[in-house]
């Protein structure tokens, strides 16, 4: 599996936190195609050509709810509610070891101020679609206030508004 020769405009970086590990659990594999599980994380666009034409750029953001598209912002408010507010409709957000990754993501913003790692975020016409991060965006916003729940750990003054992150934009090359 060579991902960085299929994949030469994606930043080793990007491979190595977010594509590489993908790739290696069982129903995932590589390259992405349509008929493996790529779908779930990429969508309609799970195709190797897809990838290939994304552009990256590596910047600070004062990341909100608003710069998120729609369907990803619903996915972090259902973390949200699992590991936070102990509500969920999705078995699979209850389990403890989701909650252990939650539970880092909150100390590490507390302790340092910034994401553990960059998330990686994709722009689209209609805002910023999260190929990685959710737990660390949830985190986030859970500790700026923008998801409101009355919890002793609301409104962390140590997470800095502006956080590193890489964001694609497809060019269709």
């Amino acid at each position: 599996m060579d991902i960085q020769k299929d994949l030469p405009n994606t930043p080793v970086e990007i491979i190595e936190a977010w594509l590489g590990p993908v790739a290696e659990w069982d129903d995932y594999g590589w390259p992405p195609t349509e008929y493996n599980a790529w779908h779930y994380l990429l969508g309609s666009d799970s195709r190797l050509d897809y990838l290939a034409g994304m552009q990256w750029e590596k910047k600070e953001l004062a990341l909100n709810p608003a710069m998120i598209i729609k369907d990803d912002m619903d996915a972090v408010r259902d973390i949200f509610q699992a590991q936070v507010v102990g509500v969920s409709f999705s078995p699979s957000l209850s389990k403890p070891e989701y909650h252990a990754i939650f539970r880092r993501h909150i100390d590490y913003l507390k302790d340092h101020g910034t994401f553990e790692k960059p998330v990686i975020l994709e722009e689209t016409e209609v805002g910023l679609r999260i190929l990685d991060g959710y737990y660390r965006i949830c985190a986030f916003f859970f500790l700026l206030g923008y998801l409101q729940y009355e919890n002793t750990e609301t409104r962390a003054t140590s997470a800095k508004p502006q956080q590193q992150v890489w964001v694609g934009k497809q060019t269709g090359k």
